[in-house]
C-alpha cells in the first residue's frame, strides 16, 4: 500500500499495526502513468479509485475485477452514486522488455543466510571449470579441496566408468547422491567440494543441496557460456563424448542448477578465442575477479562495519553507469572511474542485445561479471523503479525482487533496496544479504517533501527499520535553502547514528550544492557517459574542485626526499594525477644530502600530505617516523611517508610501495607468458642496492619459492640475502653459478634488474641468462634512464615479456597516491606523460 501510494506522491510512514498518511495539497499529487497495483484486494482497489478521481489526470486500476468479491457493481456505483468517472483502458502487453523471466531465478527459492566459514560446494556443467576453479578457491581461501568423483572412486575402489558399466546409470546417481551427503556431513566447514556436472539430475541430490543451503551452507553454481563449453570440449580430446548435445543437457539442467545454489559466478562472459596467450590473459582476469568474489562470500560479517568505517573517513563517490550494455565502455573504465570508489550498475537501464537470444537475467549476469573482471572497484547494484526516478516498471515488483536476490547470488558488494517495496519482499531479500552492504533508498521525485518535514523524518525511520548498512535519501531542490536544510538533516542524523552512513542530497540544478556537501558515496557522472543518471549530477572532479573552493578540501604539500633528484619524474606523475582528480595539492622536490631537520619540519607541517623517499634516505628516515609498516620493516627501507590522523594527532607512517610496483607489473605480464604458477618458478634479482630488497620481497609475495640474487660484489649480495633470513631463503650466486643456473632446462622465469641506469646490468652476462630458445618469462627493469637498457633489449630478443623502469615507477606511484589520497590514478594517462618525457630525453 505504501509503495503504491508513493506513486501518487503521497508520503507515508510504517508502524507495527498500520501506516500514517501525511497530508498534501491535492494539486501537488501526480497520477502514476503505469497505474497502481491493488494486490487483488477489493478495499485497496476502491480506495485508489476514489483517490484517482481527485488527482489531476487520474490513473489506471490494474486489477479492476477484485471488487467483485464484495461489491460487484462498484464501478457503476462509483459513477452513478458517487459522481466519479471511469474509462475502459486496453493495457496491451503486460510488461515491456524488462518483463523479468523468473523461471529458474532466485525468486522461487526461499532465502537463507549463508555462513562465511561454510564449506563451498561447486556445481555446474561439464567444462565450466569446476575442478580448476574449485582448486583455485581452495588455494585462495587456504582450505582443503575434495572432489565428489574422486571420493566416489576412492571409497568404492573402482572407476566411475567401471561402476556404470557394472550397475547402470540409476545406481551410479544413487551412489553419487550418497557420497555427496557423506561429504557434507564429514566436511561442513572450511572446505571446498567440487561436484560432477550431472549431480543435479537426481532428486535426492537436489534435496541435499537445498537442505545444506537451509543450514547456512554455500552452493556455488559456475556458469559458462554454452558456446564456450562446446568449443572447449571439442578441443579437449581426453574427455569421453556425451551421448547427447551439450545444449540439450544444459536445457534440462539449467533450472536445477539455479534451484540448488545460493551463489552464482559467471566464469566467462566473452567468447574465448582458442589462442593460448590471449585466453591465458582472459583467464587471469577471471581468476582475479573470482578471488574477489570468494573474499566477499567467505568473509566474516564482523569485517563489514570496519571496512565501511574506513570509507567514511574521507569524501567518497560512486559512478552511475548509464549504458544499456557496458561492453563498449570496458576499454574506458579506468578513465570513467577516475576518482570514484564504487561503480553503480543501473540494472533498470540495461537492455539485452536484439536478436541475441539471451534472456534479460543472463544479460545482467554477464554485465556483473564483465564489470567485476575489468574494474577492481566494488559494485553497487541498483534496480530503480519509475516512481523513484528509474525505468523499472512500478507494477513489476516481483521482477525487481527477483533481480535483487539474483544480485546477491552474484556477489555484488553493495545492493540498493527501495524502502517503498512491500516489507515482506524486503525481508526476503535481506535474509540472504551475507556480506553485501545494503543501501536503503528513497527518492522524492515530486519535489513536495521538505527536509524539515515530518514526512522526511518518517522516510528516515522507515529506511532505518529495515536494518540497512547505509541510508540514501534524495530530495528535489527548488531553492538554495533546500540544500542547507538537507545538510542540517544529514548532520543531525549522522551525529545521532555514527555507525549508519547517510547519503542525503537534492536532485536538480538547484541541488548541486548538496552534492558538494554530501560526504559519503556521492553519486557522480562523467563526460564519457551517454546520459546522467539523475538531474544535477556532477563529476567527481567537479565536486572536489568545488569543495576546495568553499574550504572543505584544504591545499596540501607533497615532496620527494633524496639526492640527486633534479631529473626525477615523480613531480610530473603526481601533479598530473592531482590535476586530473581536481585536488588542490602540489608535489615538489626537497633535496638534502642527509635526513636533516628540514625534512622533519616539512613532515610535521600542518599542510603536509605525504612524501616519496629515494636514495640515500630510505633507511635513515625510518628513525624519524612514528610507525613503520610490516612490509617496510621486512624490506628494511621506506619509500613512502603517509600522515595518518589518530585521536586528533598526526602520526607519520613509513611504508614501501616499490615492491607493489614490481609485484603487480610481474603479475600483469605473467598471464600472457606462461600457465606455470609462481610457486613452480625460479626468480633472479640482479644488483644488491636498496631496491633489490623490494624486488626480492615482491618475488616472495608472488609465491616464488626458488629465489636467487646476483651482484658483482658478492659480499653485498650476501648481506642482502642475510637480511631476509627467517622470512624466506635467498640463494647468492657468483658468475659461474649464474651461468650454470641459466643454462639448465629449468632456468629462470622471472628476472628483475635493480642496477642503476648508469651501470649496464646487461654487460654482466649475455642472452644465455634468459635460458634456452623458446623458453619465456618476465624481465623487469627498474632503471628508467635510459628507457631501453641492454638488459631489456636482450630480454626482448629472447621473446620474454618486458617491463620498463618507467612502468614500475608509475605503478608504485599509483599505490603511493592510493595511500595518500585514497584513490589510485589513471595509470594509462600518467604513463603517457612519462613516455613523452622519456622520449624527449633520449
Amino acid at each position: 500500500m505504501m509503495h503504491e501510494l508513493g506513486k501518487f506522491g503521497v508520503t507515508t510512514s510504517e508502524f507495527d499495526d498500520g501506516i500514517i498518511v501525511h497530508g498534501h495539497d491535492i494539486a501537488s499529487l501526480n497520477p502514476p502513468k503505469d497505474g497502481v497495483k491493488c494486490y487483488d484486494d477489493h478495499r485497496v482497489a476502491m480506495s485508489f479509485s476514489v483517490l484517482a478521481n481527485v488527482v489531476p489526470g487520474g490513473t489506471i486500476i490494474l486489477e479492476k475485477k477484485c471488487v467483485e468479491k464484495t461489491w460487484p457493481m462498484w464501478w457503476d456505483d462509483l459513477e452513478s452514486k458517487l459522481g466519479g468517472r471511469t474509462t475502459d483502458v486496453d493495457l496491451g502487453p503486460p510488461l515491456d522488455h524488462h518483463d523479468y523471466e523468473v523461471k529458474a531465478s532466485s525468486s522461487s527459492k526461499k532465502s537463507f543466510a549463508a555462513k562465511s566459514d561454510a564449506t563451498i560446494v561447486v556445481i555446474g556443467m561439464r567444462g565450466a571449470g569446476k575442478t580448476s576453479m574449485g582448486r583455485f578457491a581452495a588455494r585462495t581461501l587456504k582450505r582443503p579441496f575434495e572432489d565428489v568423483d574422486h571420493y566416489f572412486e576412492r571409497t568404492l575402489s573402482t572407476t566411475i566408468p567401471e561402476y556404470i558399466k557394472a550397475h547402470g546409470w540409476p545406481a551410479f546417481r544413487e551412489q553419487e547422491a550418497k557420497m555427496l551427503k557423506e561429504l557434507l556431513e564429514k566436511y561442513p566447514r572450511s572446505h571446498v567440494i567440487s561436484c560432477g556436472g550431472g549431480i543435479v539430475e537426481t532428486a535426492s541430490s537436489r534435496e541435499a543441496f537445498r537442505n545444506y543451503i537451509a543450514q547456512g551452507g554455500i552452493v556455488l553454481h559456475l556458469v559458462r557460456n554454452i558456446n564456450e563449453i562446446e568449443a572447449f570440449l571439442n578441443r579437449d580430446t581426453t574427455r569421453p563424448m556425451y551421448g547427447e548435445s551439450m545444449r540439450d543437457v544444459w536445457a534440462r539442467r539449467e533450472a536445477w542448477y539455479r534451484e540448488c545454489c545460493n551463489y552464482e559466478f559467471v566464469v566467462a562472459g566473452q567468447q574465448l578465442k582458442g589462442i593460448e596467450a590471449e585466453d591465458a590473459k582472459e583467464w587471469a582476469l577471471v581468476e582475479s575477479s573470482f578471488e574477489r568474489f570468494l573474499r566477499l562470500i567467505a568473509r566474516s560479517n564482523k569485517h563489514k562495519k570496519s571496512s565501511r568505517a574506513q570509507v567514511t573517513a574521507r569524501p567518497t563517490f560512486f559512478l552511475s553507469l548509464t549504458f544499456p550494455d557496458i561492453s563498449p565502455a570496458l576499454p574506458h573504465l579506468s578513465k570513467l572511474t577516475l576518482g570514484s570508489d564504487v561503480i553503480e550498475l543501473r540494472v533498470d537501464l540495461l537492455k539485452a542485445p536484439e536478436n541475441s537470444g539471451i534472456s534479460f537475467r543472463d544479460h545482467v549476469a554477464q554485465q556483473v561479471s564483465l564489470l567485476r573482471r575489468h574494474s577492481d572497484l566494488p559494485i553497487l547494484y541498483t534496480v530503480r523503479s519509475v516512481s523513484q526516478g528509474g525505468q523499472w516498471p512500478d507494477k513489476d515488483v516481483h521482477g525487481m525482487v527477483s533481480l535483487l536476490k539474483d544480485g546477491l547470488e552474484w556477489g555484488v558488494e553493495y545492493l540498493d533496496v527501495e524502502v517503498g517495496l512491500p516489507r515482506s519482499d524486503i525481508d526476503e531479500v535481506l535474509a540472504q544479504r551475507g556480506n553485501t552492504v545494503i543501501v536503503a533508498s528513497w527518492h522524492d521525485c515530486t519535489g513536495t517533501v521538505r527536509w524539515s518535514s515530518d514526512a522526511m523524518e518518517g522516510q528516515y525511520k522507515l529506511a532505518k527499520s529495515i536494518n540497512p548498512d547505509v541510508i540514501k535519501l534524495i530530495g528535489t531542490a527548488k531553492t538554495m535553502a533546500d540544500n542547507f536544510e538537507c545538510s542540517e538533516f544529514a548532520t543531525r542524523h549522522t551525529s545521532q547514528a555514527q555507525d549508519l552512513p547517510l547519503i542525503a542530497m537534492n536532485m536538480g540544478a538547484q541541488g548541486q550544492l548538496s552534492r558538494v556537501l554530501n560526504n559519503y558515496l556521492t553519486p557522480v557522472t562523467h563526460p564519457l557517459l551517454p546520459v546522467k543518471a539523475a538531474p544535477g549530477q556532477l563529476s567527481a572532479r567537479e565536486i572536489l574542485m568545488a569543495r576546495s573552493t568553499i574550504g572543505l578540501l584544504p591545499a596540501k604539500q607533497f615532496y620527494l626526499f633524496g639526492t640527486p633528484i633534479s631529473q626525477s619524474l615523480s613531480p610530473l606523475m603526481h601533479n598530473t594525477s592531482f590535476l586530473s582528480l581536481g585536488l588542490p595539492y602540489n608535489y615538489g622536490l626537497h633535496e638534502t644530502p642527509s635526513v636533516d631537520e628540514s625534512l622533519e619540519t616539512k613532515m610535521r607541517a600542518q599542510d603536509f600530505g605525504g612524501a616519496s623517499v629515494t636514495i640515500p634516505h630510505k633507511i635513515e628516515i625510518m628513525s624519524k617516523l612514528d610507525e613503520v609498516t610490516e612490509e617496510a620493516k621486512a624490506i628494511g627501507a621506506v619509500n613512502t611517508v603517509v600522515p595518518i590522523q589518530q585521536e586528533g594527532k598526526t602520526v607519520l607512517v613509513g611504508d614501501n610501495t616499490d615492491w607493489l610496483g614490481i609485484y603487480h607489473q610481474i603479475e600483469r605480464n605473467l598471464s600472457s607468458t606462461t600457465t606455470v604458477q609462481p610457486q613452480q618458478m625460479k626468480g633472479l634479482v640482479i644488483g644488491a642496492g636498496g631496491t633489490s630488497r623490494a624486488a626480492l620481497y615482491a618475488l616472495h609475495r608472488l609465491g616464488v619459492q626458488d629465489i636467487s640474487i646476483f651482484n658483482r660484489t658478492m659480499v653485498k649480495a650476501q648481506a642482502v640475502a642475510e637480511s631476509f633470513k627467517g622470512l624466506f631463503e635467498v640463494k647468492v650466486l657468483g658468475s659461474s653459478e649464474l651461468l650454470k643456473s641459466s643454462g639448465e632446462s629449468a632456468g629462470f622465469e622471472l628476472i628483475v634488474s635493480t642496477v642503476p641506469g648508469t651501470v649496464e646490468s646487461g654487460s654482466m652476462f649475455d642472452e644465455s641468462i634468459f635460458g634456452s630458445k623458446g623458453k619465456r618469462g618476465v624481465a623487469v627493469e627498474l632503471a628508467y634512464t635510459p628507457r631501453f637498457t641492454r638488459f631489456l633489449k636482450l630480454a626482448q630478443q629472447a621473446g620474454w615479456a618486458t617491463v620498463e623502469g618507467g612502468q614500475v615507477l608509475v605503478e608504485q606511484g599509483g599505490w603511493q597516491a592510493l595511500k595518500w589520497v585514497g584513490r589510485k590514478w589513471d595509470l594509462e594517462s600518467v604513463q603517457a606523460q612519462i613516455d613523452l618525457v622519456q622520449a624527449a630525453r633520449q
